[in-house]
């Protein structure tokens, strides 16, 4: 029967798990909602972030690469006027500029004035020039191999550098006409007025045609006040150009460097030039033919710049190492913990579900077991309360039958003596009749008068004394039966109880002393009282002392100011240990099982003083010194 219960209750468990399903389902489906609009929410607040902080960083790349070359196009753009308005420019004067104009900017190398120079002034040119101090000058290009520099020939005009800045730079003397590149710039110059970029090409420097290094340069036509011959177009005619050449690298380092902190590779492409190369890239710095690294990506932010006539694209590209930031994953990192949040909230409510179930149906199960047990322990109890008041009324008739016994055998001496003085009387009264019949003297009569008062004395003495051994014992007796409350001399209970306890106590070698106030009385219950004594005295004279043993037990008692009686019961025995002093109260507790002692003699004494009596009760003992039991209990009872 028990396991089909407990198989119902399985049963009822897996139907309310299937029902309460629903609920860790219905929170997982919402965290999982959750998660994914969050994502979507930081993902595109994140991208927002990312393209405006792009954004940003682009415009201060631009503004510090506008910042560099506005400085050198406002510096060619002023010293071109100032050639203009000095038509006896010399060396001097131009390094005088030169140096004040580009002291504080590093994005120009060189700055260079070219002069236009026909074909048929060349000598004449050159010789002025050396006549300025430049010695061994002439105007050369590079060869057919481009290793080595020759004398210019073959076109109408040169444009070569007179002057240089710095003067060390090593350009005196260069005819830039024979590069299409820079010429192109120049010829544009010349058309609009205004300084014009030319396209990246490799640095001449230090004598050497090509010096590995790429640069660019902005030329600015020089325009002559003094020629009346307009050019084509009716333009006024032009003296020549002041270049100034950029290296590449330079020019974008403070770029580059914002791009770098920002974890961005900066890339820069010509757009006007049409020839496939790109100007700058920082993922591969040397120029060359555009590859995949230059092919736009959706993550690059491209903006494209007006540099001094030409268009350049300028891209931030995000490195590699740029989306291993903490913020580009932060939304996919929210994502995933939100899942696992919602699995682990959904797991616990089911495992808590469960655990509920599971503890409801233990929880019935177990009040249905409790419930089972308390009956048993129930009717157990009741047989234990009442096995323990048959054996209390045992002990007190146990208690009573020995009074009895001892009582019975105390009043064997008074009733014999009398029985046997009465007998006397009789064979005396016989005796004397025959001698009134013969003739008694006077003589005879006196000594039967003698024998008859002495006879009658004794008769009467042991008479008195059974008579009162049996008022006490019938005192004694009713007060323990009826239990009534009555007004009593505690000296006489004492008294009696005593008188009672004589026969079983004269087998001792105990004395026994009293030290009570005649006139202490009590409105209580003597019955208890009797008990109380009776049991404590008992307990000494079987537990306190051995067999034969003397020994001396004090009964003391006196009234307080509150009331109270302050009963004392001290002996000089053995003592009790200290182990056993925590459980002389506990019912059926004997050290002298089988030799007497039943268990209950104190425990009767703590249930009468502390519920009958509403008193309280107190033992202290010692080994070898002895046992007091203290009784404080209300004089006039509760």
């Amino acid at each position: 029967m028990k396991n089909t219960r407990d198989e119902t209750n399985t049963s009822q468990v897996s139907s309310l798990n299937a029902k309460d399903f629903a609920l860790p389902l219905f929170i997982f489906v919402v965290g999982l909602l959750g998660s994914t609009l969050a994502f979507f929410s930081l993902h595109e607040a994140d991208r927002l972030r990312s393209q405006d902080a792009r954004h940003q960083l682009s415009d201060r790349v631009v503004q510090a690469f506008h910042t560099r070359l506005s400085s050198a196009i406002s510096a060619v753009k002023f010293g071109a006027l100032m050639i203009e308005v000095n038509p006896d420019l010399n060396n001097l004067q131009f390094q005088t500029y030169a140096n004040r104009a580009l002291a504080k900017q590093d994005s120009v190398r060189i700055l260079e004035w070219q002069p236009l120079v026909a074909a048929s002034d060349l000598a004449q040119f050159e010789k002025k020039a050396r006549a300025e101090g430049k010695h061994n000058f002439r105007v050369i290009q590079p060869d057919a191999s481009g290793d080595e520099w020759i004398g210019v020939s073959g076109r109408e005009v040169y444009v070569p550098v007179l002057y240089a800045w710095p003067s060390t730079i090593g350009t005196i003397g260069f005819d830039m006409s024979f590069s299409p590149i820079r010429m192109e710039s120049k010829l544009r110059s010349a058309e609009t007025g205004e300084g014009v970029a030319s396209g990246v090409f490799d640095l001449m420097q230090g004598g050497k045609v090509s010096s590995g290094q790429m640069a660019f340069a902005i030329s600015q036509a020089v325009l002559d006040p003094h020629a009346s011959a307009l050019t084509k177009g009716g333009k006024q005619a032009v003296k020549g150009y002041l270049a100034a050449v950029i290296p590449i690298t330079p020019l974008f380092a403070q770029a580059l460097s914002l791009a770098n902190l920002a974890q961005y590779d900066l890339i820069a492409v010509d757009l006007t030039a049409n020839d496939g190369k790109f100007i700058y890239s920082s993922i591969h710095p040397s120029t060359g033919k555009l590859d995949k690294t230059s092919t736009p990506q959706d993550t690059d932010i491209t903006q494209t710049l007006e540099v001094a006539g030409r268009k350049w694209n300028l891209t931030l590209r995000p490195k590699s190492t740029f989306f291993a930031g903490y913020f580009h994953y932060f939304s996919y990192l929210v994502l995933v913990i939100g899942i696992l949040l919602s699995a682990v909230i959904a797991f616990i409510v089911a495992a808590t579900l469960r655990a509920r179930h599971c503890l409801k149906t233990a929880g019935l199960l177990l009040e249905h077991r409790v419930m089972e047990r308390t009956r048993e322990l129930s009717s157990a109890m009741e047989s234990l309360a009442t096995a323990h008041t048959e054996l209390v009324s045992m002990e007190k008739n146990s208690a009573l039958f020995s009074m009895v016994s001892g009582i019975a055998h105390e009043l064997n001496t008074p009733i014999g003596n009398s029985l046997t003085v009465a007998s006397t009387l009789k064979d005396h009264v016989i005796t004397v009749e025959r001698q009134i019949e013969q003739g008694m003297s006077r003589r005879q009569m006196n000594d039967f008068i003698e024998q008859a008062r002495t006879g009658s004395e004794i008769l009467v003495r042991g008479l008195q004394k059974a008579a009162e051994m049996i008022n006490s014992f019938k005192q004694v007796s009713i007060d323990q039966e009826s239990e009534a409350r009555r007004v009593f001399f505690l000296h006489e209970a004492i008294a009696e109880i005593l008188l009672l306890l004589t026969p079983s106590l004269s087998r001792s070698h105990i004395r026994i002393s009293c030290d009570i106030p005649h006139d202490l009385q009590m409105d209580s219950y003597p019955g208890a009282i009797y008990q109380i004594i009776t049991n404590l005295l008992n307990n000494c004279v079987l537990h306190a002392f051995e067999p034969q043993q003397e020994g001396e037990i004090n009964i003391r008692a006196d009234s307080d100011q509150q009331g109270s009686l302050l009963l004392e019961v001290r002996d000089n025995g053995k003592g009790i240990s200290e182990h056993d002093l925590k459980r002389v109260f506990d019912p059926f507790f004997t050290t002298k099982r089988g030799k007497g002692g039943s268990g209950l003699g104190l425990n009767i004494v703590h249930n009468l003083v502390n519920n009958t009596l509403a008193g309280e009760l107190k033992l202290s003992s010692e080994l070898g010194q002895g046992t007091t039991v203290s009784i404080r209990i209300p004089l006039c009872a509760k």
